[in-house]
Protein backbone atom coordinates (compact mmCIF):
# COMPACT_ATOMS: atom_id res chain seq x y z
CA UNK A 1 0.00 0.00 0.00
CA UNK A 2 1.72 3.68 -0.68
CA UNK A 3 1.54 6.18 1.31
CA UNK A 4 -0.84 8.21 -0.43
CA UNK A 5 -3.55 5.78 0.58
CA UNK A 6 -2.55 5.79 4.15
CA UNK A 7 -2.39 9.82 4.02
CA UNK A 8 -6.62 10.21 2.05
CA UNK A 9 -7.13 7.43 4.87
CA UNK A 10 -6.05 9.02 7.66
CA UNK A 11 -7.04 12.09 6.62
CA UNK A 12 -10.38 11.38 6.19
CA UNK A 13 -10.72 9.31 9.32
CA UNK A 14 -9.70 12.35 11.26
CA UNK A 15 -12.18 14.16 9.87
CA UNK A 16 -14.84 11.62 10.52
CA UNK A 17 -13.88 11.93 14.34
CA UNK A 18 -12.70 15.58 14.84
CA UNK A 19 -15.82 16.65 16.49
CA UNK A 20 -16.58 18.94 19.22
CA UNK A 21 -19.65 21.00 20.83
CA UNK A 22 -20.20 24.22 19.24
CA UNK A 23 -19.12 27.79 20.25
CA UNK A 24 -19.62 29.29 23.15
CA UNK A 25 -18.65 30.89 26.55
CA UNK A 26 -19.54 28.16 29.36
CA UNK A 27 -17.95 24.74 29.76
CA UNK A 28 -19.43 22.27 27.59
CA UNK A 29 -18.12 18.48 27.28
CA UNK A 30 -15.05 16.36 26.80
CA UNK A 31 -15.29 14.16 23.44
CA UNK A 32 -13.91 10.85 22.55
CA UNK A 33 -14.42 8.87 19.21
CA UNK A 34 -12.80 5.81 18.39
CA UNK A 35 -12.46 4.68 15.03
CA UNK A 36 -11.27 1.91 12.86
CA UNK A 37 -9.89 1.79 9.07
CA UNK A 38 -10.24 -1.18 6.71
CA UNK A 39 -8.41 -1.48 3.38
CA UNK A 40 -9.84 -4.67 1.14
CA UNK A 41 -11.89 -5.61 4.41
CA UNK A 42 -8.42 -5.87 6.51
CA UNK A 43 -8.20 -3.99 8.82
CA UNK A 44 -5.05 -1.23 9.04
CA UNK A 45 -5.44 1.73 11.40
CA UNK A 46 -7.66 2.40 14.54
CA UNK A 47 -6.98 5.25 16.72
CA UNK A 48 -9.08 8.21 18.79
CA UNK A 49 -9.58 11.96 18.91
CA UNK A 50 -10.16 13.45 22.27
CA UNK A 51 -11.62 17.11 22.45
CA UNK A 52 -12.35 19.59 24.74
CA UNK A 53 -14.05 22.51 24.61
CA UNK A 54 -13.67 24.32 28.45
CA UNK A 55 -15.26 28.09 28.28
CA UNK A 56 -13.14 29.93 25.82
CA UNK A 57 -10.10 27.15 25.15
CA UNK A 58 -9.88 24.00 23.01
CA UNK A 59 -7.69 20.99 22.45
CA UNK A 60 -7.30 18.12 20.60
CA UNK A 61 -5.27 14.92 21.26
CA UNK A 62 -5.33 12.31 18.03
CA UNK A 63 -3.82 9.20 17.65
CA UNK A 64 -4.03 6.60 14.91
CA UNK A 65 -1.27 3.55 14.85
CA UNK A 66 -1.17 0.37 12.80
CA UNK A 67 -2.73 -3.03 13.40
CA UNK A 68 -3.30 -6.38 11.69
CA UNK A 69 -0.46 -6.90 8.26
CA UNK A 70 0.13 -3.28 8.10
CA UNK A 71 1.77 -3.18 11.48
CA UNK A 72 3.84 -6.14 11.10
CA UNK A 73 4.93 -4.57 7.71
CA UNK A 74 4.76 -0.67 9.05
CA UNK A 75 5.08 -0.27 12.42
CA UNK A 76 3.35 3.19 11.91
CA UNK A 77 1.85 5.51 13.78
CA UNK A 78 0.91 9.22 14.27
CA UNK A 79 0.51 11.25 17.49
CA UNK A 80 -0.97 14.77 17.19
CA UNK A 81 -2.01 17.58 19.12
CA UNK A 82 -3.52 21.55 19.32
CA UNK A 83 -4.89 23.87 21.07
CA UNK A 84 -5.87 27.43 20.65
CA UNK A 85 -9.07 29.58 21.80
CA UNK A 86 -12.59 29.82 20.59
CA UNK A 87 -13.52 32.87 19.46
CA UNK A 88 -17.39 33.73 18.22
CA UNK A 89 -17.97 32.03 15.12
CA UNK A 90 -14.20 30.82 14.82
CA UNK A 91 -11.22 28.83 16.58
CA UNK A 92 -8.12 30.51 16.73
CA UNK A 93 -5.07 28.35 16.49
CA UNK A 94 -1.91 28.72 19.33
CA UNK A 95 -0.04 25.70 18.83
CA UNK A 96 0.15 22.13 16.04
CA UNK A 97 2.28 19.72 17.09
CA UNK A 98 2.79 16.55 14.88
CA UNK A 99 4.90 13.01 15.31
CA UNK A 100 4.97 10.51 12.83
CA UNK A 101 6.17 7.13 11.97
CA UNK A 102 6.28 5.65 8.13
CA UNK A 103 8.17 2.46 8.02
CA UNK A 104 11.94 3.83 9.43
CA UNK A 105 10.93 7.15 8.75
CA UNK A 106 10.08 10.01 11.45
CA UNK A 107 9.04 13.31 10.85
CA UNK A 108 7.83 15.99 13.28
CA UNK A 109 5.91 19.20 12.81
CA UNK A 110 5.42 22.01 15.24
CA UNK A 111 3.59 25.07 14.55
CA UNK A 112 3.31 28.29 16.62
CA UNK A 113 0.68 30.85 15.76
CA UNK A 114 1.01 34.29 16.83
CA UNK A 115 -1.54 36.67 17.76
CA UNK A 116 -0.71 39.03 14.89
CA UNK A 117 -1.07 36.02 12.17
CA UNK A 118 2.32 35.37 11.77
CA UNK A 119 4.03 31.48 12.52
CA UNK A 120 7.11 29.63 13.66
CA UNK A 121 7.58 26.57 11.99
CA UNK A 122 9.87 23.72 12.90
CA UNK A 123 10.03 20.90 10.57
CA UNK A 124 12.56 17.77 11.05
CA UNK A 125 13.87 16.04 9.64
CA UNK A 126 14.09 19.11 6.67
CA UNK A 127 12.33 19.06 3.83
CA UNK A 128 14.25 18.01 0.55
CA UNK A 129 15.11 20.32 -2.00
CA UNK A 130 12.29 18.64 -4.00
CA UNK A 131 9.67 20.54 -1.97
CA UNK A 132 9.43 24.17 -2.72
CA UNK A 133 8.62 26.12 0.33
CA UNK A 134 5.11 27.53 1.33
CA UNK A 135 5.20 31.14 0.97
CA UNK A 136 4.49 32.36 4.55
CA UNK A 137 1.43 34.86 3.91
CA UNK A 138 -0.52 31.26 2.19
CA UNK A 139 1.02 29.01 5.17
CA UNK A 140 -0.67 31.76 7.54
CA UNK A 141 -3.71 32.06 5.68
CA UNK A 142 -4.51 28.52 6.48
CA UNK A 143 -5.41 26.02 9.29
CA UNK A 144 -3.81 23.48 11.07
CA UNK A 145 -4.99 20.02 10.30
CA UNK A 146 -6.89 19.60 13.24
CA UNK A 147 -8.11 22.91 13.98
CA UNK A 148 -9.48 22.81 10.52
CA UNK A 149 -10.59 19.63 10.50
CA UNK A 150 -12.72 20.52 13.97
CA UNK A 151 -14.09 23.84 12.14
CA UNK A 152 -14.88 21.85 9.55
CA UNK A 153 -17.31 19.16 11.92
CA UNK A 154 -18.53 21.91 14.39
CA UNK A 155 -21.90 22.53 12.22
CA UNK A 156 -24.57 23.37 13.82
CA UNK A 157 -27.77 21.53 13.26
CA UNK A 158 -29.31 24.36 11.72
CA UNK A 159 -26.60 24.77 9.24
CA UNK A 160 -26.46 22.55 6.00
CA UNK A 161 -24.14 20.22 6.07
CA UNK A 162 -21.26 19.52 3.24
CA UNK A 163 -21.21 23.42 2.05
CA UNK A 164 -18.02 24.83 3.39
CA UNK A 165 -14.13 25.33 2.30
CA UNK A 166 -11.47 25.09 4.59
CA UNK A 167 -7.94 25.98 4.01
CA UNK A 168 -5.09 23.94 5.54
CA UNK A 169 -1.26 24.07 5.82
CA UNK A 170 -0.27 20.89 7.27
CA UNK A 171 3.28 22.30 8.11
CA UNK A 172 4.76 21.25 4.21
CA UNK A 173 1.50 22.13 1.99
CA UNK A 174 -1.43 24.16 1.73
CA UNK A 175 -4.36 23.04 0.64
CA UNK A 176 -8.26 23.37 0.52
CA UNK A 177 -10.79 20.73 1.29
CA UNK A 178 -14.17 21.13 -0.09
CA UNK A 179 -17.12 19.22 1.21
CA UNK A 180 -19.67 18.74 -1.43
CA UNK A 181 -23.49 17.68 -0.70
CA UNK A 182 -24.10 14.46 -2.53
CA UNK A 183 -27.88 13.00 -0.87
CA UNK A 184 -29.83 11.44 2.44
CA UNK A 185 -28.77 8.14 3.26
CA UNK A 186 -29.92 5.49 5.97
CA UNK A 187 -26.91 3.96 8.67
CA UNK A 188 -27.40 0.68 9.29
CA UNK A 189 -26.53 0.30 12.53
CA UNK A 190 -25.39 3.39 14.54
CA UNK A 191 -22.44 3.04 16.55
CA UNK A 192 -24.25 5.20 19.69
CA UNK A 193 -27.56 5.66 20.51
CA UNK A 194 -26.31 9.56 20.15
CA UNK A 195 -26.18 9.20 16.88
CA UNK A 196 -29.38 9.63 13.97
CA UNK A 197 -30.23 6.73 11.61
CA UNK A 198 -30.46 9.67 8.99
CA UNK A 199 -27.54 10.52 7.60
CA UNK A 200 -26.21 13.08 4.86
CA UNK A 201 -23.62 11.59 1.86
CA UNK A 202 -20.84 13.85 1.38
CA UNK A 203 -17.77 14.01 -1.34
CA UNK A 204 -14.28 15.46 0.05
CA UNK A 205 -12.39 17.35 -2.57
CA UNK A 206 -8.93 18.82 -1.90
CA UNK A 207 -7.22 21.61 -3.91
CA UNK A 208 -3.62 22.03 -4.10
CA UNK A 209 -2.16 25.53 -3.37
CA UNK A 210 1.70 24.85 -2.97
CA UNK A 211 4.33 22.98 -1.24
CA UNK A 212 3.45 19.96 -3.46
CA UNK A 213 6.13 18.07 -4.92
CA UNK A 214 6.19 16.70 -8.29
CA UNK A 215 5.38 13.13 -7.32
CA UNK A 216 2.41 14.01 -4.89
CA UNK A 217 1.50 16.29 -7.89
CA UNK A 218 1.03 13.20 -10.30
CA UNK A 219 -0.55 11.07 -7.32
CA UNK A 220 -2.98 13.70 -6.93
CA UNK A 221 -3.94 13.55 -10.48
CA UNK A 222 -4.12 10.13 -10.76
CA UNK A 223 -6.37 9.57 -8.07
CA UNK A 224 -8.45 12.75 -9.51
CA UNK A 225 -11.81 10.93 -10.12
CA UNK A 226 -11.63 8.98 -7.23
CA UNK A 227 -12.62 11.26 -4.24
CA UNK A 228 -13.32 10.48 -0.48
CA UNK A 229 -16.95 9.79 0.16
CA UNK A 230 -18.27 10.80 3.88
CA UNK A 231 -21.43 10.39 6.06
CA UNK A 232 -22.72 12.75 8.54
CA UNK A 233 -25.43 12.14 11.03
CA UNK A 234 -26.83 14.52 13.60
CA UNK A 235 -25.29 13.91 17.23
CA UNK A 236 -28.59 15.69 19.11
CA UNK A 237 -26.91 15.88 22.26
CA UNK A 238 -24.80 18.42 21.16
CA UNK A 239 -27.21 20.05 18.53
CA UNK A 240 -24.36 19.01 15.85
CA UNK A 241 -23.50 17.53 12.58
CA UNK A 242 -21.20 14.26 13.27
CA UNK A 243 -18.86 12.84 10.76
CA UNK A 244 -18.81 8.65 11.01
CA UNK A 245 -18.30 6.57 8.23
CA UNK A 246 -15.68 7.57 4.33
CA UNK A 247 -14.56 5.54 1.96
CA UNK A 248 -11.54 5.97 0.11
CA UNK A 249 -11.61 4.39 -3.60
CA UNK A 250 -7.69 4.20 -4.18
CA UNK A 251 -6.23 2.66 -7.37
CA UNK A 252 -5.06 -0.03 -4.69
CA UNK A 253 -8.09 -0.86 -3.56
CA UNK A 254 -10.94 0.53 -0.93
CA UNK A 255 -10.03 2.10 2.18
CA UNK A 256 -13.12 2.16 4.32
CA UNK A 257 -13.20 4.08 8.14
CA UNK A 258 -15.66 4.29 10.42
CA UNK A 259 -16.61 5.40 13.77
CA UNK A 260 -17.10 2.53 16.61
CA UNK A 261 -17.28 4.50 19.89
CA UNK A 262 -18.45 7.99 20.86
CA UNK A 263 -18.14 9.15 24.86
CA UNK A 264 -19.29 12.45 25.94
CA UNK A 265 -19.08 14.00 29.20
CA UNK A 266 -19.13 16.86 30.74
CA UNK A 267 -16.31 18.28 32.39
CA UNK A 268 -15.55 21.26 35.12
CA UNK A 269 -14.85 24.74 34.10
CA UNK A 270 -10.89 25.26 33.69
CA UNK A 271 -9.08 27.80 35.81
CA UNK A 272 -6.39 27.63 33.88
CA UNK A 273 -5.20 27.69 29.63
CA UNK A 274 -5.96 24.06 28.19
CA UNK A 275 -2.66 22.51 27.45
Amino acid sequence: MSPTVVRQALLAAALTCAALPAFGDKPTYRMTTEYSVTWLGMPIFKGAITGQNLGKRYSLDFRAKATGLLRVIQRSQIVAYANGSVEPSRYRAERFHLRAKWRKKRRRVDIRFAPDGDLKLLVSPAEPGKRKPVPKALAAAGLDPLTALLHSTTVPLDTKPCALKVPIFDGRRRFDIRLEYIGPVKLKRPVSPLLDRAAIKCRIHIRRVAGFTAKEVRDMDRGRKRNAVIWVSKLRRLKMWMPVRFVYPSRWGRATGRVVKISVAPVPHAKGPVK
